[in-house]
Formats: structure tokens, C-alpha cells, sequence
């Protein structure tokens, strides 16, 4: 499902019911995919489980082309683990935070065309609220 102009979607969504999960795909200026929000059903709610971020130079193409990749991990009583993998440096580092608040991370189970809610880049409930790691997780 694309949203927005199909020359520059304002995010991608990929809808797997038969997994209990969407997907939801951000572009970066040069129209790549560089950011990825997942989320699961969890009973009758979806819950925005994994935050994936490639940081592409300009001009690369593939993922895995990224200078880093940080992978943010929620679970819904509030343990956030953050990896970030660099490749200049050769390493990963892990982090990992006990008592996040995970409540803008639940969204209604969508209605059919009715994808906005899934699609929203800032999930904070309060822009100034403090985030758990980076900007827009």
C-alpha cells in the first residue's frame, strides 16, 4: 500500500494479516527506504514491536551499503533494547531500558483504508517527551 504521490510516497505499507503483522516503510530525500517501523498484533491492538533505521551515504542503494544500522526493540512492559551496528568502527553496541513508556507504541487495528495511524513517523504521545533512543522511536 503506497501513501501519499507515488513519485514520492510519504511511506510504504506492507500488510501481512496471515503473519499478524504491517509494515511500514519511510524514504529518506533520496527516495530510498531507509527507516522501517514494524508492528504486531498483540490480541485485539497492534503494537509497534521493532524500529529498524539504515543510515545510507548519498548515492548507495542497498542496506546493506548503510554506514550503521541501529535496531530498536520494544516490548509492551516497557524493556527497550537499542543495537547499533557501525561499520566504520567494526562494532556493535547494546543498550538496553527498563521502564520506557510504550503507550504511543499501541495503535487500533486498522480499518480497511484507514492507514494514516500506521504511517505516523513521530510516535511520541508529547513531542517533548523524552525518547528512549533517537529521534523519531
Amino acid at each position: 500500500m503506497v501513501l501519499g504521490d507515488l513519485g514520492r510516497p510519504e511511506a510504504i505499507l506492507e500488510i501481512a494479516w496471515v503473519n499478524d503483522d504491517i509494515g511500514t516503510w519511510f524514504l529518506d530525500s533520496e527516495v530510498r527506504r531507509h527507516l522501517h517501523y514494524s508492528f504486531f498484533r498483540v490480541r485485539d491492538r497492534m503494537f509497534l514491536r521493532q524500529v529498524t533505521l539504515w543510515d545510507l551515504p548519498p548515492g548507495a542503494i542497498l542496506k546493506s551499503e548503510a554506514r550503521t544500522i541501529e535496531v530498536v526493540l520494544y516490548q509492551p512492559d516497557g524493556i527497550v533494547s537499542q543495537t547499533v551496528r557501525s561499520k566504520a568502527a567494526g562494532k556493535t553496541e547494546l543498550v538496553e531500558k527498563h521502564g520506557v513508556d510504550v503507550s504511543p507504541h499501541w495503535e487500533q487495528i486498522p480499518v480497511f483504508g484507514e492507514w494514516a495511524s500506521m504511517a505516523r513517523y513521530d510516535r511520541t504521545s508529547d513531542s517533548n517527551a523524552e525518547q528512549p533512543f533517537g529521534k523519531g522511536t
